[in-house]
């Protein structure tokens, strides 16, 4: 019993991490937005992983919101990975 317990406890502090690491890249892509005059419109369109970390380093708004995403989604998989085995 003790031993769920302890798994428990390392799957929430995983989901609670990747949900604050991810909140933090989407929060910062909101205010990039409004720094540089986002004009309310997000398309979609093909956004390659490489466009998305280059991204990220130029401070594009669009690559933090995608990221944060992107990790959030991560989060997930990783619970899931470690519920698995």
């Amino acid at each position: 019993m003790n031993g769920k317990r302890d798994i428990n406890i390392v799957i929430s502090n995983i989901i609670k991490t990747g949900v604050f690491v991810s909140s933090f890249f989407i929060i910062t892509g909101i205010i990039l937005s409004f720094i540089q005059g986002a004009d309310g419109v997000l398309a979609v369109e093909r956004y390659t992983f490489n466009e998305m970390l280059r991204g990220l380093v130029t401070l594009n708004y669009y690559s933090y919101l995608m990221f944060g995403i992107f990790l959030l989604i991560l989060t997930s998989l990783k619970n899931h990975s470690i519920e698995s085995s």
